[in-house]
């Protein structure tokens, strides 16, 4: 007799499926609307096995239907969501991601709480204490898709350049110190003795022009953590790897 979830597992991948088949198109579509893309070192992306990329946050949205729409893998996209500031658009955004299967977090800075109103000072759907059960569901999360051969992208800065909600960057800092979290998801897939996780530095760089913005993603080649002595010296030499790889080059046209 088959049971119910024998039964739902295959409409399950149909849905998936259908809602990756959208998500695609419509990173098509607005690359196509308001980009120039080149892409730079794709033969460092490896065609099968576990890949972090640890990429440059540089626009909130264009970053990620870049890496959606132009790279020859599919890719998990590691995303906060602690910018939503209605319920509906919580429940909205949380089924994209469900089916997309990216991995949610939320930014503790982001959801501090204001003493006078017990209200966070960035207002938002989501409150402080859902900040650890996110958390752990992402890291979860994560860890599963790396253990089977998936491509996930973090942007370790947490914050782009470019958000219309907010963010701390300016002209003088364009790029934040790396948050190490997702050397710690590479440590934790790796546990299972099998797992061999590559790391992908990746840069953008943005020109804006009259319609269209000319970008550049930049992928360095594949760091192992096996190589390096010890997490710190990992973050450095990632970190510096992924800002060389996100400073234009002279005179340079996309």
């Amino acid at each position: 007799m088959i049971s119910m979830k024998q039964l739902l597992t295959p409409i399950d991948t149909l849905i998936h499926s259908f809602a990756r088949s959208v998500l695609h198109a419509m990173c098509l579509v607005a690359v196509a609307l308001h980009l120039h893309v080149r892409i730079e070192g794709a033969e460092h992306l490896p065609r099968t096995g576990p890949v972090l990329i640890a990429a440059h946050h540089f626009h909130h949205l264009y970053d990620g239907c870049i890496f959606i729409s132009r790279l020859p893998r599919r890719v998990h996209i590691f995303v906060a969501l602690d910018w939503v500031q209605t319920r509906r658009t919580r429940r909205l955004m949380e089924t994209i991601c469900s089916l997309a299967i990216w991995p949610i977090t939320l930014r503790e800075e982001r959801l501090v709480e204001d003493t006078t109103t017990r209200h966070t000072q960035h207002h938002s759907a989501y409150a402080r204490s859902e900040i650890k059960r996110y958390f752990l569901r992402a890291a979860t999360q994560s860890v599963r898709l790396l253990r089977r051969n998936k491509v996930l992208v973090i942007f370790p800065e947490a914050y782009p350049n470019i958000d219309p909600a907010f963010t701390p960057k300016t002209a003088q800092t364009p790029f934040l110190p790396f948050k190490p979290g997702f050397i710690r998801l590479v440590e934790m897939a790796e546990r299972d003795k099998k797992t061999r996780v590559a790391i992908i530095p990746a840069g953008f760089t943005y020109q804006a022009e009259q319609k269209k913005w000319r970008v550049t993603l930049r992928l360095g080649a594949s760091i192992y953590r096996q190589n390096c002595p010890n997490n710190e010296e990992l973050l450095h030499t990632i970190e510096t790897q992924m800002q060389a790889l996100s400073r234009p080059c002279p005179n340079e046209r996309v």
